[in-house]
């Protein structure tokens, strides 16, 4: 027995951000929320094989206060005392609850990324082309000065040299004066479309072919804010991956193919790669935890079945 681990360390994140990694977190490890003694706690298992496992997780002012710790089953749901993560009894348990608690923090405490605005779309000349510009405004052939002009710009007639116009006064234009236009009442939007007007009437309430109500946009969020099961708006951020559970599916799953006739771990390997799969399928290797679901299951069935044959060829003979 033992106290429980307990863990307070500062975060860069908002508290919408915070807790869209906590639920995030949480849902794929397949923890649910429960009211534990007066307080908000995560829990896993109901301590049928293993131990429960307890996450208390609270947020204030850029720092987190975690606690996680086991409680020893005597039957399922029926629990005693507390246990940290340190010590022999339990060591199985209390080093999954150690790994999911360090993951845990490793995705709080990662770096704040800002979204960057989109790039501007006009063209911006750098230093060195502005210099090649001006060295082939430089190198551009010029006409000789004394060069004596051909005969057709002989024949051409020369421009006037245009009059001196800075003395002479400009008059503005008059401009007759622009009546302001009477401004309408503002309409009152509500929830309900107005139908378009009949094209034969020209009366409202046009209900007849090619007239299709248009569904209501939601508003934009605004940036930093939480919209439920997407991160928060604006701030790009590193998820809860859990592509261990995935794999490991389907190796058992692959593994139960050659050893579903031996007894025991016939039985064992194919449990393992159905207990792991759910985890997996929430993973970006959802098609390996898939894969290795569908083996498990049907290799399960077949030790199953040659446990039960065998059992029965012993006792009859």
């Amino acid at each position: 027995m033992g106290k429980r681990f307990v863990t307070d360390f500062a975060v860069p994140h908002s508290a919408d951000l915070v807790k869209f990694i906590a639920e995030d977190f949480f849902g794929k490890e397949g923890f649910k929320l429960i009211d534990y003694q007066g307080e908000a706690v995560w829990k896993k298992g109901v301590g049928m094989i293993a131990a429960p496992q307890f996450i208390k997780l609270s947020y204030q002012n850029g720092w987190i206060h975690l606690e996680a710790w086991i409680k020893f089953a005597i039957l399922p749901g029926v629990y005693c005392g507390e246990m940290g993560l340190d010590g022999f009894w339990g060591f199985a348990v209390k080093d999954a609850l150690r790994g999911k608690v360090n993951t845990l923090i490793s995705l709080l405490c990662q770096p704040a990324v800002q979204q960057q605005p989109p790039a501007s779309s006009f063209a911006v000349s750098t230093p060195v082309q502005e210099k090649e510009m001006k060295k082939e405004e430089i190198t551009a052939p010029q006409a000789p000065e004394n060069a004596s002009p051909t005969p057709e710009e002989k024949t051409q007639p020369v421009p006037s040299a245009a009059p001196d116009v800075t003395n002479i006064p400009v008059t503005p234009p008059s401009v007759p004066p622009v009546q302001a236009a009477p401004v309408p009442p503002s309409p009152v939007y509500t929830n309900s479309p107005v139908p378009p007007a009949d094209p034969q009437s020209g009366m409202p309430g046009y209900t007849g072919p090619g007239y299709a109500q248009q569904p209501i946009q939601p508003p934009t969020p605004m940036p930093g804010t939480f919209t439920g099961n997407q991160p928060p708006v604006g701030y790009p951020v590193a998820v809860h991956n859990p592509t261990g559970p995935a794999i490991l599916s389907l190796v058992m799953g692959l593994i139960s193919i050659i050893t579903f006739f031996i007894p025991i771990i016939g039985l064992a390997i194919p449990i393992i790669g159905v207990a792991s799969a759910p985890r997996g399928m929430k993973s970006t290797s959802k098609n390996c935890a898939t894969a290795g679901l569908i083996l498990s299951i049907i290799f399960l069935c077949f030790s199953v079945l040659y446990h039960l044959i065998f059992l029965f060829a012993l006792f009859t003979i």
